[in-house]
């Protein structure tokens, strides 16, 4: 149940995020869809997939 759950959290969350137009501004920390995906897929891959190891095996 734990590893179905994480597969669909991350699943959920490799995507890259749906962003209002206009709504990007770097230099604010406001990030393109695509910077954000790629954020999101290196903590994905550096954080989340060791803890999920460490936890299920």
């Amino acid at each position: 149940m734990a590893a179905s759950a994480f597969e669909r959290a991350v699943a959920r969350m490799s995507a890259d995020p749906d962003v209002a137009p206009g709504a990007v501004a770097p230099e604010h920390g406001l990030l393109s869809p695509e910077m954000m995906g790629a954020l999101r897929r290196q903590a994905l891959a550096e954080v989340v997939e060791p803890c999920r190891r460490a936890l299920l095996g």
